[in-house]
């Protein structure tokens, strides 16, 4: 610690994780996390309603999570922050839409 200056590894600034690194990791974790959460307490609700309805659901509650993550593209390991971030969008997708569990008439 220099005179006065705090260093931390990880913060929350508006609402997004950064570490020092600017990498998504604490991000994703924090969406994976909140996902899991919000799908398992509507489960009943998605389970009953059309896909349509759940397609608005996960661009109400879950999108806006991805919205914050676009200054962090821009760092210098943008291509590793990518392809981690586009793959926990298709699992919150498919987590809430329900697309990920087959049914045996479709």
């Amino acid at each position: 610690m220099l005179e006065g200056i705090h260093f931390t590894h990880k913060y929350k600034y508006l609402g997004t994780w950064i570490t020092n690194k600017l990498t998504l990791d604490s991000q994703l974790e924090c969406i994976k996390k909140k996902t899991d959460i919000l799908a398992s307490k509507l489960f009943p609700l998605l389970h009953d309603v059309s896909l349509s309805f759940r397609i608005n659901l996960w661009e109400i509650f879950i999108k806006p999570l991805f919205d914050q993550l676009v200054h962090l593209f821009y760092a210098d390991t943008a291509k590793t922050n990518r392809s981690k971030a586009t793959r926990l969008l298709k699992y919150t997708f498919k987590r809430f839409t329900l697309l990920s569990r087959s049914t045996p008439d479709d």
